[in-house]
């Protein structure tokens, strides 16, 4: 089975769906989504094996003679569009890949495009516990009395009722 991502003309995944492989042979799967299925849009194909710029697949995991589950195992196949898309995620056309979109309180974040993550713009120091403050857009050192602090506020909020 084949699965494609409808993405608006801001690149943001509205919908993922699952044609045959036979519907979808040789990159035809836009058009039969669009002239026999009848839904409009731009549609993209995303495999649900790609997760993290890597390709896994599923090995079954067995009790006795039943399958119980299954678990991922990394495969050497290159990943399509780095990430399976989900609904919300951005296409970016500039490197064809899938990724979140950048978290939305956290406007300085910048996309790492070897991971297409997002981070702070600036490395995080290694030489304590660190906390980033997006109003300063800097780490910030955590200490005991900072955490107990933003603990205790934390907890002022939700009184019992």
């Amino acid at each position: 089975m084949a699965h494609f991502a409808q993405i608006d003309d801001n690149n943001i995944v509205q919908q993922v769906i699952v044609v045959s492989d036979q519907d979808a042979v040789s990159g035809l799967g836009p058009s039969f989504i669009n002239f026999v299925l009848g839904l409009t849009g731009t549609w993209i194909e995303t495999d649900h094996c790609s997760r993290w710029g890597k390709h896994f697949i599923d090995i079954p995991v067995l009790s006795g003679d039943k399958t119980i589950g299954f678990s991922l195992s990394a495969t050497n196949l290159d990943p399509l569009r780095h990430t399976f898309a989900g609904i919300g995620y951005v296409y970016n056309q500039e490197y064809d890949v899938f990724h979140l979109p950048k978290p939305i309180n956290y406007p300085s974040f910048v996309l790492d495009t070897d991971t297409f993550q997002w981070f702070p713009p600036i490395p995080k120091p290694t030489d304590g516990p660190y906390r980033w403050d997006e109003n300063t857009t800097r780490w910030t050192a955590v200490t005991a009395a900072s955490a107990i602090a933003a603990w205790m506020a934390s907890t002022s909020a939700r009184k019992p009722t």
